[in-house]
């Protein structure tokens, strides 16, 4: 797996390595055409896990464009996300955390259903929530409980026009990353 900046502030056409952390406004697109869209205080790093070597990121805002079919990648709250059917496509998402709530992140369904889980202390899968397309989900990951299936909770709601207005403004629209 490759991972290349194509737009940041600390240069283009650099080949993100593994375990090294890139925080800040950037562009990152993955060699299946995925793009990673990083908010200024966003950090995004590639790591080994469960699922292979795979992009973790959080702390600021991120929107994942999606081709292919592979995991999408893990979030701050440790959650995993990925089309929530066998036979979807990619799907295409945002993520930010929830103003004032440090232990929440809010996930945001823009094309395709996407499945939102986790790896259990026996790294067996276990589903959090699935988010349809045109919907977000509040996750609140809860440290203090002892069992990790335990530790989380989702709210489904609408998304705002506002809230889309926001998405595309500032991460869609593609004359923001030259």
């Amino acid at each position: 797996m490759s991972f290349r900046i194509t737009y940041s502030s600390i240069g283009q056409n650099i080949l993100l390595t593994k375990n090294n952390a890139l925080t800040g406004k950037a562009e990152i697109r993955e060699f299946n055409g995925t793009i990673y869209r990083l908010g200024d205080s966003c950090t995004l790093e590639i790591k080994d896990s469960p699922a292979g070597e795979r992009p973790i990121f959080g702390g600021g805002e991120i929107i994942v464009m999606g081709k292919g079919r592979n995991e999408c990648g893990k979030s701050r709250t440790s959650c995993w996300i990925t089309p929530a059917y066998h036979s979807s496509e990619k799907a295409d998402f945002f993520i930010k955390p929830k103003e004032g709530a440090g232990n929440i992140d809010i996930f945001y369904a823009l094309k395709g259903d996407i499945l939102i889980y986790e790896f259990d202390n026996k790294n067996h899968t276990f589903p959090i929530t699935v988010i349809t397309e045109g919907k977000k989900a509040e996750i609140t990951f809860d440290a203090n409980q002892p069992n990790i299936r335990n530790r989380y909770s989702a709210i489904s709601l609408d998304i705002a026009d506002s809230e889309y207005d926001y998405i595309l403004s500032n991460y869609i629209d593609p004359r923001k990353w030259r």
